[in-house]
């Protein structure tokens, strides 16, 4: 059995200056991902790599130069890459990438195979998604002769499946039948947000007999949703990856993405600091992108508004009682909105027509409800795990929580580094942080970097003001 203290599981000495793949506007980091990827390939008993991918740091984009590389360069004939995630949204912003990177030949080939149930509203996706090219493929064969009665759906979706070289899929639509050709036909599965992913579901893929893993994610991120209290006793909310991770972290057999591309530098300072050990750097191009913007890039607003709590009785196992009730802020939520109406006006007035991405993030439903029947459909509103993977220009975060009780889901770091970690140009934060702070060390870490920062105000029943920027505010 393979051992982590194996020559496998170390990187090569001679790793310093990877050039076995062109660089195509990577970074260094993203280059060695690329190029262990084809070292993989090449070596029988390399099977297994990590990817650590930090907030904005080009995940999916490392991914599709990893696809893009090896079927362009190291594939052999029949042979097919597997590439998974938990999610369809997830798979499908990873389908988009990957067919953004490859040729025109290679897309009229159908290179790619999206599988799902419900097909995509891309275009480019819907043309390679898999019922999309069978159905094509019985009208060519009815157009072709029309006294044809039957048409064998398997066959066909077998043929289509053994031109692709590339399959994205749920990682639970990797047990559907339709897959079975693939058995024994898979050199590399790649898994996206496998540290989001539950193990089992992890464990789906092996049925194609594949040879190479290779898992991205990050462990400070939200780890896989396990509803039952009895499984999170029994360690079912741990994720693959971060017990591979725990085990190989000291064997740099782990490749970090350290290059973020998304927030501005002073979003990017407090969970650089405290979740990443300052490990990670903003790209120059960020900065620069909102080099003229008159509005502080983060700015916290500490408030005083109280919470309500909603209790169904009726099931006292809910989680939501586990976390406090059914809980919204009426006045957090009206100050939400005011927020939200001053600066849609500010933009509209300093950046007119350029179209702005504004969302609010808030971990609670009862009060995400609340908010919704408050803002126009244009601003976008969702839970902290909705939110994960995703980004937009402006994020404000409704943090709803100031009873005196204990704060429920807002106890989970990686929950804060999630919420405070999607925007680009704008992260406002709205709560009782003053409460927050007593209850947990994050947030303590939080509201001291905040007044070191000067980027605080204190909010009694006030209404909001938006931070516009002077020559000491950030």
């Amino acid at each position: 059995m393979p051992k982590s203290e194996d020559p496998y599981f170390h990187l090569p000495s001679d790793f310093d200056t990877p050039n076995t793949v062109e660089r195509n506007g990577v970074n260094d980091n993203q280059l060695q991902a690329i190029d262990i990827s084809a070292r993989m390939h090449e070596d029988p008993q390399d099977r297994l790599h990590l990817i650590l991918g930090p907030p904005g740091t080009g995940k999916t984009r490392t991914i599709a130069s990893i696809v893009s590389n090896l079927i362009s360069n190291h594939l052999f004939e029949g042979r097919k890459i597997l590439v998974c995630a938990p999610s369809n949204s997830a798979c499908d912003v990873l389908s988009c990438r990957i067919l953004h990177s490859l040729s025109q030949k290679q897309r009229d080939e159908h290179t790619l195979i999206r599988i799902g149930s419900q097909p995509p509203s891309d275009d480019l996706l819907s043309s390679n998604f898999l019922s999309f090219l069978v159905l094509e493929e019985i009208f060519s064969i009815l157009q072709a002769d029309r006294n044809t009665k039957t048409v064998k759906l398997s066959k066909l979706q077998e043929k289509i499946l053994n031109k692709a070289k590339v399959i994205v899929s749920t990682l639970n639509n990797c047990a559907s039948s339709r897959l079975s050709p693939l058995v024994g036909k898979v050199d590399f599965v790649i898994i996206d947000e496998a540290s989001q992913s539950l193990m089992a579901d992890c464990f789906i893929p092996n049925r194609f007999k594949c040879a190479k893993v290779i898992l991205v994610g990050d462990p400070m991120q939200l780890p896989p949703t396990v509803l039952s209290e009895a499984g999170r006793d029994y360690g079912l909310n741990r994720s693959l990856y971060e017990h591979i991770h725990q085990t190989l972290k000291d064997y740099h057999r782990i490749t970090t993405l350290n290059v973020q591309y998304r927030m501005h530098s002073t979003i990017c300072s407090f969970p650089n600091d405290f979740f990443y050990d300052n490990t990670l750097k903003t790209d120059s191009s960020v900065d620069e992108a909102t080099r003229n913007m008159n509005l502080c890039h983060i700015y916290y607003y500490n408030t005083a508004f109280r919470e309500t709590k909603e209790y169904d009785r009726r099931n006292q196992n809910d989680d939501c009682i586990k976390n406090g009730g059914r809980i919204k802020n009426d006045g957090e939520a009206e100050f939400v909105k005011q927020l939200c109406e001053l600066l849609m006006d500010h933009l509209e007035r300093e950046e007119p027509g350029v179209p702005n991405q504004i969302a609010v993030i808030s971990p609670y439903s009862t009060h995400l409800h609340r908010l919704r029947s408050l803002l126009p459909p244009q601003i976008e509103v969702m839970t902290v795990d909705g939110a994960q993977g995703r980004e937009k220009d402006f994020i404000i975060f409704s943090c709803v929580r100031s009873g005196e009780e204990t704060i429920g889901f807002l106890n989970d770091e990686r929950r804060l580094n999630v919420a405070i970690t999607r925007a680009k140009r704008g992260l406002y934060i709205v709560g009782n942080l003053n409460h927050l702070a007593k209850k947990e060390r994050a947030w303590k870490h939080l509201l001291s970097d905040a007044e070191a920062r000067e980027i605080l105000c204190h909010i009694e029943n006030g209404s909001p003001a938006l931070p516009i920027r002077s020559r000491r505010n950030v």
